[in-house]
């Protein structure tokens, strides 16, 4: 099934990465393309991030397994990361993992910072896996670039209609949520003139 609308939180990850003046390239596996069909758009030498919904996770970990066998690096991410952290670097073959909000986590991993000093980062030390600690919840989400949209096959989805993230955080815990898992309990929301500018 071709999707509605192109992931936001891929998005506005994306636009963060992006302003920081990293490369940035986005595919879409919904649209329905195999491994085979993207490994010949993949430089041997980038980090090729993954996301991860618990719905699909089997799937994802054969194809972080298919991109290791390809030679990449490999970053899983999402809220299956952030559900189980502890146990994520167990199931599938990636190189990190990061769970909870990923744009400093991962800005300063592509950036080649010490791994022990970047917080919300899954890696192995010798075999050893290592949870480091989570960094505090972004308050000022208005500081946050605009989503990087343009990187998408924005013709390819069923909907001509792009999403809007006016908030992070939820205090509640809803049994069929994973939110308050990936963004806190802490609710933190956009200043309402932020988000007009955005939608203009």
């Amino acid at each position: 099934k071709i999707p509605s609308s192109p992931h936001v939180g891929i998005g506005y990850l994306a636009g963060f990465l992006r302003a920081k003046k990293f490369k940035v390239q986005v595919i879409d596996m919904r649209l329905g393309y195999t491994l085979k069909d993207i490994l010949p758009k993949l430089k041997k030498s980038s980090y090729i991030g993954v996301y991860c919904s618990s719905f699909s996770h089997l799937k994802i970990y054969e194809l972080v397994k298919g991109l290791k066998q390809a030679g990449h690096k490999v970053i899983i991410g999402g809220p299956h990361v952030s559900v189980i952290p502890s146990k994520i670097l167990t199931e599938c073959e990636a190189d990190f993992a990061i769970y909870g909000e990923a744009e400093h986590t991962l800005s300063e991993l592509l950036a080649g910072n010490d791994l022990r000093t970047i917080n919300n980062l899954i890696w192995r030390d010798n075999g050893a896996i290592v949870v480091n600690p989570p960094n505090p919840p972004l308050l000022d989400l208005d500081a946050l670039p605009y989503p990087a949209f343009d990187l998408f096959e924005l013709d390819k989805y069923m909907d001509k209609k792009l999403s809007i993230i006016t908030s992070r955080g939820c205090p509640y815990s809803c049994s069929y949520c994973s939110v308050f898992y990936v963004m806190g309990r802490n609710f933190r929301p956009r200043s309402a003139e932020k988000v007009v500018e955005e939608l203009e």
